[in-house]
Protein backbone atom coordinates (compact mmCIF):
# COMPACT_ATOMS: atom_id res chain seq x y z
CA UNK A 1 0.00 0.00 0.00
CA UNK A 2 1.39 3.51 -0.93
CA UNK A 3 0.42 6.38 0.64
CA UNK A 4 0.89 9.64 -1.35
CA UNK A 5 0.66 13.37 0.20
CA UNK A 6 -0.79 16.20 -1.91
CA UNK A 7 -0.07 19.75 -1.36
CA UNK A 8 -2.14 22.72 -2.87
CA UNK A 9 -0.53 25.92 -3.81
CA UNK A 10 -3.21 28.87 -3.88
CA UNK A 11 -1.92 31.17 -6.53
CA UNK A 12 -3.15 34.25 -6.76
CA UNK A 13 -4.16 36.18 -9.94
CA UNK A 14 -1.31 39.17 -10.69
CA UNK A 15 -2.77 42.24 -9.72
CA UNK A 16 -1.96 45.71 -10.82
CA UNK A 17 -3.06 49.29 -8.94
CA UNK A 18 -3.19 53.10 -10.48
CA UNK A 19 -1.48 56.17 -9.32
CA UNK A 20 -2.88 59.15 -10.19
CA UNK A 21 0.54 60.59 -11.17
CA UNK A 22 3.90 58.63 -11.87
CA UNK A 23 5.77 62.07 -12.76
CA UNK A 24 4.61 65.45 -10.98
CA UNK A 25 6.30 68.77 -11.53
CA UNK A 26 5.80 70.66 -8.38
CA UNK A 27 6.92 74.30 -7.72
CA UNK A 28 9.42 74.68 -4.95
CA UNK A 29 7.36 75.22 -1.30
CA UNK A 30 4.52 73.40 -3.02
CA UNK A 31 2.31 70.86 -2.14
CA UNK A 32 0.62 68.11 -4.26
CA UNK A 33 -1.76 65.64 -3.26
CA UNK A 34 -0.71 62.07 -5.17
CA UNK A 35 -3.61 59.13 -4.83
CA UNK A 36 -3.59 55.15 -5.39
CA UNK A 37 -6.33 53.03 -6.40
CA UNK A 38 -7.11 49.42 -6.39
CA UNK A 39 -5.47 47.60 -3.66
CA UNK A 40 -6.44 47.48 -0.44
CA UNK A 41 -3.47 48.49 1.75
CA UNK A 42 -0.58 50.80 0.86
CA UNK A 43 2.89 52.16 2.05
CA UNK A 44 5.15 54.89 0.49
CA UNK A 45 8.78 55.52 0.97
CA UNK A 46 10.86 57.26 1.68
CA UNK A 47 9.13 59.29 4.18
CA UNK A 48 10.75 62.42 3.32
CA UNK A 49 8.57 65.66 1.59
CA UNK A 50 5.33 63.34 2.83
CA UNK A 51 2.21 63.86 5.24
CA UNK A 52 1.98 60.07 5.96
CA UNK A 53 3.67 57.25 4.29
CA UNK A 54 0.31 54.66 4.77
CA UNK A 55 -2.68 55.23 2.64
CA UNK A 56 -3.85 55.39 -0.60
CA UNK A 57 -3.57 59.92 -0.50
CA UNK A 58 -0.98 61.21 0.43
CA UNK A 59 0.76 64.78 0.52
CA UNK A 60 4.10 65.47 -0.96
CA UNK A 61 5.93 68.49 -0.11
CA UNK A 62 9.88 67.63 -0.96
CA UNK A 63 12.52 69.95 -0.87
CA UNK A 64 14.58 68.84 -3.68
CA UNK A 65 13.79 66.01 -6.50
CA UNK A 66 12.99 62.55 -5.19
CA UNK A 67 11.29 59.13 -6.27
CA UNK A 68 9.03 57.99 -4.17
CA UNK A 69 7.54 53.85 -4.13
CA UNK A 70 4.35 52.72 -3.34
CA UNK A 71 4.16 49.25 -2.45
CA UNK A 72 0.25 48.22 -2.42
CA UNK A 73 -0.75 44.75 -1.07
CA UNK A 74 -4.04 43.37 -1.99
CA UNK A 75 -6.56 40.87 -0.36
CA UNK A 76 -4.35 38.11 -0.46
CA UNK A 77 -0.73 39.32 0.72
CA UNK A 78 0.71 39.76 -2.59
CA UNK A 79 2.43 43.31 -2.93
CA UNK A 80 3.07 44.89 -6.10
CA UNK A 81 5.27 48.42 -6.86
CA UNK A 82 5.00 51.68 -8.44
CA UNK A 83 7.36 54.89 -8.39
CA UNK A 84 6.36 58.19 -8.65
CA UNK A 85 8.88 60.88 -10.00
CA UNK A 86 9.24 64.64 -8.61
CA UNK A 87 10.61 67.13 -10.25
CA UNK A 88 11.04 70.60 -8.42
CA UNK A 89 10.56 73.62 -10.45
CA UNK A 90 12.02 76.77 -8.96
CA UNK A 91 10.81 79.91 -9.78
CA UNK A 92 13.01 82.14 -11.58
CA UNK A 93 13.00 85.17 -9.64
CA UNK A 94 11.11 86.18 -6.55
CA UNK A 95 8.59 89.41 -6.36
CA UNK A 96 9.55 92.44 -4.46
CA UNK A 97 7.64 95.33 -4.00
CA UNK A 98 9.88 98.17 -4.56
CA UNK A 99 7.94 101.30 -2.60
CA UNK A 100 8.47 101.57 0.82
CA UNK A 101 5.73 101.28 3.10
CA UNK A 102 3.61 104.69 2.92
CA UNK A 103 1.67 106.30 5.21
CA UNK A 104 -0.88 108.93 3.96
CA UNK A 105 -4.09 110.56 4.41
CA UNK A 106 -7.26 109.35 3.95
CA UNK A 107 -8.03 110.46 -0.05
CA UNK A 108 -4.56 110.43 -0.73
CA UNK A 109 -3.30 107.73 -3.17
CA UNK A 110 0.22 105.97 -3.53
CA UNK A 111 1.66 104.08 -6.19
CA UNK A 112 2.78 100.58 -5.42
CA UNK A 113 5.69 98.99 -7.95
CA UNK A 114 7.66 96.20 -8.42
CA UNK A 115 10.85 94.83 -9.75
CA UNK A 116 9.37 91.70 -11.41
CA UNK A 117 7.72 90.93 -14.57
CA UNK A 118 6.32 87.32 -15.41
CA UNK A 119 3.04 85.72 -17.10
CA UNK A 120 0.83 87.53 -14.39
CA UNK A 121 1.34 89.95 -12.05
CA UNK A 122 -2.01 90.40 -9.87
CA UNK A 123 -2.61 92.37 -6.64
CA UNK A 124 -4.48 91.69 -3.90
CA UNK A 125 -7.47 93.44 -2.82
CA UNK A 126 -8.49 94.93 -5.87
CA UNK A 127 -10.86 97.69 -3.71
CA UNK A 128 -9.08 100.59 -3.38
CA UNK A 129 -7.03 100.30 -6.75
CA UNK A 130 -7.29 101.93 -10.28
CA UNK A 131 -6.21 98.02 -11.55
CA UNK A 132 -5.36 94.58 -9.87
CA UNK A 133 -2.35 93.64 -12.16
CA UNK A 134 0.64 94.84 -14.18
CA UNK A 135 3.92 96.20 -12.06
CA UNK A 136 2.62 99.40 -10.72
CA UNK A 137 -0.90 100.48 -9.54
CA UNK A 138 -2.31 103.74 -7.93
CA UNK A 139 -4.40 102.89 -4.20
CA UNK A 140 -6.51 105.35 -2.23
CA UNK A 141 -7.54 102.83 0.25
CA UNK A 142 -9.58 104.34 3.16
CA UNK A 143 -8.48 102.92 6.35
CA UNK A 144 -5.17 101.19 6.61
CA UNK A 145 -4.44 97.97 3.94
CA UNK A 146 -2.15 95.23 3.42
CA UNK A 147 -1.89 94.87 -0.18
CA UNK A 148 -0.05 91.45 -1.55
CA UNK A 149 1.60 91.14 -5.36
CA UNK A 150 1.28 87.91 -7.01
CA UNK A 151 3.55 87.03 -9.50
CA UNK A 152 3.01 83.76 -11.98
CA UNK A 153 6.01 82.86 -13.61
CA UNK A 154 6.19 80.29 -17.07
CA UNK A 155 6.43 77.26 -14.92
CA UNK A 156 3.14 78.35 -13.64
CA UNK A 157 5.11 78.89 -10.23
CA UNK A 158 3.93 81.83 -7.75
CA UNK A 159 5.58 84.27 -5.74
CA UNK A 160 4.24 86.58 -3.20
CA UNK A 161 5.44 89.75 -1.33
CA UNK A 162 3.52 92.64 1.09
CA UNK A 163 3.27 96.10 1.72
CA UNK A 164 0.75 97.68 4.29
CA UNK A 165 -0.33 101.13 3.53
CA UNK A 166 -1.23 103.40 6.37
CA UNK A 167 -3.79 105.53 6.20
CA UNK A 168 -4.47 108.64 8.86
CA UNK A 169 -7.59 110.58 8.84
CA UNK A 170 -7.93 113.70 7.77
CA UNK A 171 -7.03 117.00 10.56
CA UNK A 172 -10.02 118.58 11.78
CA UNK A 173 -9.27 122.01 12.56
CA UNK A 174 -11.14 124.10 14.78
CA UNK A 175 -9.65 127.53 14.96
CA UNK A 176 -10.39 129.10 18.47
CA UNK A 177 -11.82 131.48 19.23
CA UNK A 178 -14.12 131.59 16.16
CA UNK A 179 -14.78 135.22 15.90
CA UNK A 180 -11.98 137.44 16.80
CA UNK A 181 -12.00 141.69 16.47
CA UNK A 182 -9.13 143.26 16.53
CA UNK A 183 -8.05 147.04 16.75
CA UNK A 184 -5.47 148.07 13.87
CA UNK A 185 -1.51 147.98 15.47
CA UNK A 186 -2.72 145.38 18.43
CA UNK A 187 -2.56 141.28 18.63
CA UNK A 188 -4.57 137.99 19.91
CA UNK A 189 -3.27 134.94 20.14
CA UNK A 190 -5.61 132.34 17.96
CA UNK A 191 -5.35 128.79 18.93
CA UNK A 192 -6.03 125.50 16.86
Amino acid sequence: YRMEKKSYVDVSAPFDFNLSEEVVNICKGSSYDIQARGASSYEWAPAEGLNQTLGNKVTIRPNRYMIYTVSARNGSGCIFEKTIEVNLVRSSSPVQIETLPPLICSGESVSLKVNAKGIGLKWEPSEGAESSSGNSILVSPQQTTLYTVIRTDLEGCESKDTITVKVQPQAQLTLLPENVEICPGTSTTLKV
